[in-house]
């Protein structure tokens, strides 16, 4: 897969079929688009995918958290097959961008002649382009509009919102159901404070991006994946308020049956399954006793589910 960053005037000189959307979580809905760009490769044409680096929804005032970041967005793209991705910068420009003009630019700086979109596209300035607009615009410019109906799923749209709504209630098992891969959070390895392995419970950290969509805060059954090699883990998102009480939310991971100087690495932590709220202990011995508790329901799961430490 090429990765393109624009706009910029003849980028690709081929003729191309074109997906566009913000891609946020990569899920199954967005997929289909992705599968029917490159089914246009049988027309002879370039699949591409054009998103944005910064997610329109932070531009425009409304909620900033991303199922996936940039990086993480580009590493579920790969799995795809699409040829192209082009990351655009959503700023000022291009969000006050005429529809029309948006693509004119298409057309001009992709060569595209395919452009696939859901049925609910909307684009240019203040989202005032939709569908009908590029069934009216397409024969002037010289492309076929191809739109695809929304998936579903239980009766309900295949959605970001939907999906985000599933996270952050800790319904972890129905956002990958509609993701259609495990939700994850990676990153590098970094040091915490320790504290842990004064307690006897030695774990790793990740600092997620300040945008990056967190579940529910509570410990969950995770798979974490480090070059070639799965470890089950025990994962806590949240503050720790008994040992530390911070404001800043994190991602700590205790693997399960591994031993190793691992700081510095980078790692995919995959949420499999909630099994409690975090809460705040009346002291450690107690937080002890409870994480013990966690341990052994996170080795049920495993022995019920060992096909799930492979990806």
């Amino acid at each position: 897969m090429i990765y393109l960053y624009g706009p910029a005037q003849d980028r690709i000189m081929e003729d191309s079929a074109v997906c566009v959307g913000k891609f946020d979580g990569l899920h199954r809905g967005h997929r289909l688009l992705i599968d029917k760009t490159r089914e246009e490769e049988t027309r002879g044409l370039v699949s591409v995918a054009l998103t944005f680096k910064t997610s329109p929804r932070r531009f425009l005032d409304q909620d900033r958290f991303n199922i996936v970041d940039n990086r993480e967005r580009g590493m579920l793209f790969e799995r795809t097959g699409i040829s192209c991705l082009l990351q655009w910068e959503f700023k000022e420009k291009v969000a006050r961008m005429e529809p029309e003009a948006f693509l004119r630019q298409l057309v001009h700086d992709l060569s595209m002649r395919t452009l696939v979109v859901g049925e609910d596209f909307h684009f240019g300035y203040r989202g005032a382009g939709d569908v009908e607009t590029l069934k009216q615009l397409a024969p002037e410019l010289g492309f076929r509009p191809l739109i695809i109906p929304k998936l579903k799923e239980g009766g309900e749209d295949i959605s970001s919102s939907r999906i985000r709504r599933l996270i952050t209630g800790g319904q972890i098992e129905e956002a990958n159901a509609l993701l259609g891969y495990d939700f994850f959070c990676y990153g590098e390895i970094v040091h915490g404070r320790k504290i842990g392995r004064t307690i006897g419970i030695p774990t790793i950290n990740l600092s997620p991006p300040e945008d990056k969509l967190l579940p529910r805060y509570g410990v969950y059954v995770t798979r974490v994946v480090m070059g070639t090699k799965s470890y089950w883990g025990m994962t806590n998102v949240g503050v720790k308020p008994t040992i530390e009480g911070r404001r800043a939310p994190g991602i700590e991971t205790y693997l399960m049956d591994f031993e190793g100087d691992i700081y510095g690495r980078e790692a995919r932590i995959d949420f499999l399954h909630f099994v409690r709220d975090e809460k705040k202990f009346e002291d450690i011995k107690a937080l002890k006793l409870q994480i013990g508790r966690d341990k052994e329901q996170i080795a049920r799961y495993a022995s019920c589910h060992p096909e799930s430490l492979s990806e």
